[in-house]
């Protein structure tokens, strides 16, 4: 018969999680948007439907020449909707037909954000009648991001440092495990519903942020 020595494998799990500290490091960039992305749609409605829609796409053709004068490139302008949608009344529980409605909207990338204003007033006598909210981003985050990540990491050690300092133990600066979250693109929405087309679109700032999970040993 053999003999094996004794080993408390609980007391060897919880001797391996002595030692560490975890923390969540995070860092963000301040950034000037050098995009904008607005959606601009055209809206038109009557009892024909090929009327409407010869109607509709004569409309949105004048839009798209306005937003070529402003030289953005034919490939930053997209359909990124287009509907019919027949229109009904409903009197006595009678439906009644009234109609159809078609919507085209378009996706449009500017990056001379000082033309915002002018592009959408002059979008609007094209015919544009649907304005949505404008999106401010930028179009290559990633050295923004990587000073984000770098003071992300740094947050996280200064972290680390004053839990060790607190406990009196002396922290190995090098983490053994570091998690990166998964980065998102950030935006700045502006609605035009608070402004008008005299009115100028200021883009501001938006913040890149980043974020990781770090675990330390100490001795």
């Amino acid at each position: 018969m053999m003999n094996y020595p004794f080993c408390n494998y609980g007391a060897m799990k919880v001797k391996e999680e002595e030692g560490k500290i975890t923390v969540v490091g995070s860092g963000t960039v301040p950034v000037i948007p050098d995009t904008a992305i607005i959606n601009i749609g055209v809206v038109t409605e009557g009892s024909n439907l090929q009327e409407v829609q010869q109607e509709n796409a004569a409309t949105t053709t004048k839009v798209v020449n306005s937003l070529l004068s402003f030289n953005i490139p034919r490939e930053n302008i997209q359909t990124s909707f287009y509907n019919i949608e027949p229109r009904y009344d409903y009197k006595d529980g009678t439906q009644i037909f009234r109609g159809y409605r078609v919507t085209n909207m378009l996706t449009v990338k500017v990056k001379s954000l000082n033309d915002i204003g002018a592009i959408i007033d002059s979008t609007v006598k094209s015919g544009a009648n649907r304005i949505d909210n404008i999106t401010f981003t930028v179009e290559n985050p990633s050295a923004f991001y990587n000073e984000a990540l770098r003071l992300a990491v740094k947050n996280a050690e200064n972290k680390a440092l004053t839990i060790a300092n607190t406990l009196m133990v002396q922290l190995i600066k090098t983490p053994i495990k570091v998690t990166e979250e998964s980065p998102v693109v950030p935006i700045n929405e502006y609605s035009m519903i608070k402004a008008s087309a005299e009115t100028p679109v200021l883009p501001g700032q938006i913040t890149i942020t980043a974020k990781i999970t770090a675990i330390y040993e100490y001795a």
